[in-house]
């Protein structure tokens, strides 16, 4: 497979990375501005203990789930790569799971495949999935 402008990517490569970054701080300091200071004051100890514990047993769940995996199917070993994908993907869904699986790793080969390729694909596919059983159960 060969580039047609081999320059022009490797600029890319060397701008967008901190281009994104900066995009993505401008999204948060205009989420910071709409803010309501005396609102978020006011609800914010409630809403960070609800956060809190519904992360809490999720992180349980998580964790004694992939304990019970391994035990049951002793041939299935669970990474954390993956295992935190899965979480992404159930706590934000397909578009920030792709985003963190994509953001892991080196990308190394597991079978001539790119395992980051792999969870990027898995972890889309079970938010989507997260999604339809969501949206159908109401």
């Amino acid at each position: 497979e060969k580039e047609l402008f081999p320059w022009l990517q490797k600029e890319m490569n060397r701008v967008c990375p901190r281009l994104s970054g900066l995009c993505f701080n401008l999204l948060f300091a205009a989420i910071g501005t709409a803010a309501n200071v005396g609102v978020a004051l006011r609800h914010g100890p409630a809403s960070f203990l609800f956060a809190s514990s519904a992360l809490l047993v999720h992180f349980v769940t998580i964790l004694l789930g992939s304990l019970a995996m391994t035990k049951i199917i002793p041939k299935v070993k669970l990474s954390i790569e993956e295992l935190a994908v899965a979480s992404n993907a159930a706590i934000g869904g397909p578009a920030t799971a792709a985003a963190f699986a994509g953001s892991l790793g080196t990308g190394q080969n597991v079978g001539g495949k790119s395992k980051r390729r792999g969870l990027v694909l898995a972890g889309t596919t079970w938010g989507v999935v997260g999604y339809a059983i969501g949206t159908s159960l109401g």
